[in-house]
């Protein structure tokens, strides 16, 4: 990913020049934004993002992970050494303000295998793992830690040559001279199908052919409405993208401001490289002027077309964004890309690493309990959210995939993966479009805690 980041991409012919990424600004520190964007919905959520910043600065030889149970108001801490438990939720409740000190409840749990550990051994799984695809020998889909840092979860097409393949792997990476490292054993590592194997092609395309429009679209008689099948500006994220007029392709994410650049509208890279023209319904949106391929992200210059806001449709109605937040396992969230409609009751689970358009993405889970579709194609670039009041929203992510359990065709999936907000906004130095004064969204990354190295 640094490789990616580092370089200054190519603009194709015919395409306007682009904010380029800032260096660096996705190295390992920076991965994770502190907690404080926006506004953290419960005390729970206030305490899990406390104990993340702290454990990633002092604990992360023995921090595993933590999960939000908001309902019970509390948080499940996952370390290698509960022992020290003690001091980290010590240190956490005094940053907590003084009426919910005692109001959220920590329980620790042992872990066998800290996040670190878990991370080296996917960053060594991930070099060869395309180099197995491109082979031909295999195709891991996707890869991430198991809940409580129990090990490693992996789907592929070939689940036995996956195992013999990452197992010599792993064995063969073994050095006793590096003490802060050793892999996963066999027997903490999950392999399992993938099946169907979606992202193969274009998820959106069957053997029947494009799925049929959504029943929410308007008739023709009302597509000169602004709305979400007809977006016109100020462009609001939640809207349809298509490469020709009227055509269902994808869905905006949310609209960002890059210093010395100006404002772009996110979506998913899935929706075109730089230079592609994207419309909604009649209406011109813009051209992709940047990708990122490793954060599955692109960006629109929206200006020409009147520019962008910080809103969202939602389904018919608009909702501001007031702010952004780091999710946690745990957290329940909802999205809004224009083939599901509009769905919430979706669960937070572990990030996983997804091969998504040529590369893989770390992506954040959001999960149904009962086994319904979270995600169906054409939510790609859509925006995940969680309510911050009866008006306002705070941003998530951007949907980049299906994950989960697929249904036959490989268009609908029970999870929706998301690429986190922080993580878009780091890339590029940016911050969030401020729909009104003096709203929370206008804080930038650095602003909101993220450390942000200067160009």
């Amino acid at each position: 990913m640094a490789v990616a980041l580092c370089s200054v991409l190519v603009t194709p012919a015919g395409a306007q020049s682009g904010p380029s990424p800032v260096p660096g600004a996705l190295s390992r520190a920076d991965a994770v934004p502190a907690p404080g964007e926006g506004t953290a919905a419960t005390p729970a959520g206030r305490m899990a993002r406390s104990l993340e910043r702290l454990a990633a600065r002092s604990y992360a030889d023995t921090f595993s992970g933590v999960q939000v149970d908001a309902e019970h108001s509390t948080v499940t801490l996952y370390l290698t050494r509960p022992e020290r438990a003690t001091a980290l939720v010590a240190e956490a409740r005094r940053e907590a303000p003084a009426g919910e000190r005692a109001g959220v409840r920590v329980v620790v749990k042992a872990a066998k295998y800290s996040r670190g550990q878990l991370e080296a051994a996917m960053d060594r799984i991930k070099g060869s793992a395309e180099s197995w695809r491109r082979s031909g020998e295999v195709a891991i889909d996707e890869f991430g830690p198991l809940d409580g840092g129990a090990g490693l979860r992996i789907t592929a097409d070939r689940p036995a040559v996956a195992a013999a393949l990452v197992g010599r792997l792993l064995d063969e990476r073994r050095n006793p001279d590096e003490t802060h490292w050793y892999a996963p054993a066999a027997a903490d590592i999950r392999f399992e199908e993938a099946h169907p194997a979606p992202d193969r092609d274009d998820p959106r395309r069957t053997a029947g052919g494009r799925a049929a429009a959504p029943s929410a679209a308007p008739s023709a008689a009302r597509e000169a409405v602004p709305s979400r099948w007809n977006d016109n500006a100020p462009h609001f994220g939640g809207a349809i993208l298509s490469k020709t007029r009227h055509e269902f392709w994808c869905t905006s994410g949310f609209a960002m401001d890059v210093p010395g650049w100006g404002r772009y509208m996110v979506t998913s890279g899935r929706c075109g490289s730089p230079g592609t023209y994207l419309y909604s319904g009649f209406n011109d949106v813009g051209q992709i002027v940047n990708e990122l391929p490793d954060i599955d992200t692109a960006i629109i210059d929206t200006a020409p077309t009147g520019g962008s806001a910080g809103r969202l449709w939602r389904l018919d109605d608009q909702k501001s964004y007031v702010g952004w937040v780091t999710s946690q396992p745990g957290d329940q969230v909802c999205q809004t890309g224009v083939r599901t409609g509009y769905r919430c009751e979706m669960y937070v689970g572990q990030p996983q690493r997804k091969w998504v358009n040529g590369a893989y993405v770390t992506l954040t889970p959001a999960c149904t309990r009962d086994g319904s579709a979270a995600y169906a194609a054409d939510d790609e670039g859509g925006p995940v959210f969680s309510w911050a009041s009866a008006y306002g929203v705070n941003s998530h992510g951007m949907i980049s995939s299906g994950m989960g359990t697929w249904d036959s065709s490989g268009t609908a999936a029970t999870c929706v993966g998301y690429v986190p907000t922080g993580t878009i906004l780091g890339a590029w130095g940016a911050r969030m479009t401020d729909p009104y004064p003096g709203s929370s969204a206008s804080a930038s990354a650095s602003e909101s805690g993220t450390r942000q190295p200067r160009t």
